[in-house]
């Protein structure tokens, strides 16, 4: 039976700044990502750090009072965002941070983020316009490149809900069949083009 990855214990507060800017910092610089989700920095602190949630958001929230972290929000998520202060700050003192905290989260942070990344790819749902039209809503991105936003419109609501869901777990399908499609549309134009 495996047990639970070790969690080195960070208790002061310094410490628990520190580690924030350092994630933050880290997330910008080596896996070039400008800003990071608030949910999802709780998450990988909960899950590789061992510290108190109550105690780290408060911590959190002391930093964008300050001005080391920007929050904003963006279609319904809270992204954070260190600013100049925040980067100048994690240089100065990064060393106070235990190493093996810094491993930890250099070891974890790009394998995360990638997974976040592909999880923020597929948007799929469903859409209620009115009594009689029900709609599945399929958005597709690649590095935040759209690839593909599709709506269709549906005869009720379970057919809708019931499509949003196919949408959600098997994206490649309809993108590789819209693909498909669109393809023989621009043979069927070329052959017509060739007989005139």
């Amino acid at each position: 039976m495996q047990g639970k990855p070790y969690r080195y214990p960070v208790i002061k507060n310094s410490e628990i700044k520190l580690l924030i800017l350092y994630i933050a910092e880290q997330a910008r610089s080596v896996c070039k990502k400008d800003s990071i989700d608030r949910i999802w920095l709780s998450d990988f602190v909960m899950l590789n750090i061992k510290t108190e949630y109550f105690k780290f958001q408060c911590v959190l929230g002391d930093l964008i009072t300050d001005g080391y972290l920007i929050a904003e929000e963006k279609d319904g998520k809270q992204l954070l965002t260190i600013t100049y202060k925040g980067t100048e700050t994690i240089g100065f003192f990064f060393t106070d941070l235990p190493q093996s905290v810094r491993v930890t989260v250099d070891k974890n942070l790009i394998a995360s983020l990638k997974a976040q990344k592909t999880k923020d790819s597929v948007h799929a749902e469903y859409v209620h316009i009115n009594n009689e039209v029900h709609m599945g809503s399929l958005r597709l991105y690649d590095n935040d490149t759209p690839l593909l936003h599709l709506d269709i419109t549906m005869p009720d609501h379970d057919t809708a809900v019931a499509l949003s869901k196919a949408m959600r777990n098997n994206p490649s399908i309809f993108y590789k069949r819209l693909i498909e499609t669109c393809n023989e549309a621009i043979e069927i134009e070329k052959q017509k083009e060739e007989k005139e």
